[in-house]
């Protein structure tokens, strides 16, 4: 490739989207992220208003289910909140809550060199149901976090509900995570 094709490509892929697209696929794109959400919200299975300091949802779909990310904004900037639905394998017939959970912890171990997770009493309550949870304190990122991994069975499919903040933070986020988790709504409306 020649100096300058390498240095208009260079350049091209540090300018923003809005600049390398024409403006009607910008408005276009706008539009779609806005009406989306609306429209694909209105017969989820998963059905939350989170807190204030939360910005979202993000929803990514795949076959066997839902993931509904939401990130935080100041003063909670750090803390996120996904909450992932997916079809049980039937070939899962015993420990299916733990293999959930570990599946989760694993992928936050992959990214924390000194994860430390522990299963605790207290469940988490969802809408009327209560999942059964795990705390984890690790580095992410090179920031102190702790977070919240919890698993059930809920009308056939596993929820997966996992929330983090930095350590300063999470007692008043998870506070209010856990109070507006209380009512959420599962299934899919009639």
């Amino acid at each position: 490739m020649t100096r300058s094709l390498t240095n208009k490509l260079k350049r091209r892929m540090v300018q923003p989207l809005g600049a390398r697209l024409p403006r009607f696929c910008v408005h276009g794109l706008i539009g779609a992220f806005l009406w989306v959400p609306k429209c694909a919200l209105a017969d989820e299975f998963v059905r939350f208003v989170p807190p204030t300091f939360l910005a979202g949802p993000v929803i990514s779909r795949a076959a066997g289910g839902n993931t509904y990310s939401f990130r935080g904004k100041p003063p909670h900037a750090q803390a996120s909140l996904s909450l992932t639905q997916v079809e049980v394998p039937s070939t899962l017939t015993r420990n299916a809550i733990e293999v959930c959970a570990t599946a989760f912890l694993e992928e936050i171990h992959r990214l924390s060199f000194d994860l430390f997770s522990q299963k605790v009493e207290y469940p988490l309550q969802v809408g009327p149901y209560a999942l059964a949870s795990w705390r984890w304190n690790g580095t992410l990122l090179s920031h102190a976090k702790t977070g919240v991994v919890s698993c059930g069975i809920i009308h056939g499919r596993f929820l997966a509900v996992t929330f983090e903040d930095n350590i300063r933070e999470a007692p008043r986020s998870f506070f209010s995570i856990r109070e507006t988790l209380k009512s959420m709504a599962l299934g899919r409306q009639e």
